[in-house]
């Protein structure tokens, strides 16, 4: 295996989000769509396939940085390393991370 980060929380506490009030309304379904993804990182990572949930990790960095939620970004870009180098002790850890993280999301429109 290949050489895996350590592991290291984030925590959404540590960013400040302003999201413009055009995008107010797709917060929801952005929202929804980063459940789904936890959903596809779990089952995935139970049959240990590392090359979709580098996939996965990847749209989340799009999407995240999209949005402006560099939190989620950093996980993804830490899932999707780990998911390269099969480290799955890390990325389970990460997954679990990223539900936190999700789980706190709160937002401040401008």
């Amino acid at each position: 295996m290949g050489r895996s980060l350590t592991m290291k929380k984030i925590n959404l506490n540590d960013y400040e989000i302003d999201i413009p009030n055009e995008l107010k309304s797709l917060l929801p379904g952005f929202v929804r769509r980063r459940f789904d993804d936890l959903q596809s990182l779990n089952f995935y990572l139970k049959s240990n396939q590392c090359s979709e949930i580098s996939k996965i990790a990847h749209k989340i960095v799009g999407h995240g940085a999209g949005y402006g939620f560099t939190a989620l970004s950093e996980l993804g870009a830490l899932i999707e390393i780990n998911a390269k180098s099969e480290s799955i002790e890390e990325i389970n850890f990460l997954i679990h991370n990223f539900e936190e993280v999700i789980n706190e999301i709160k937002i401040k429109y401008l």
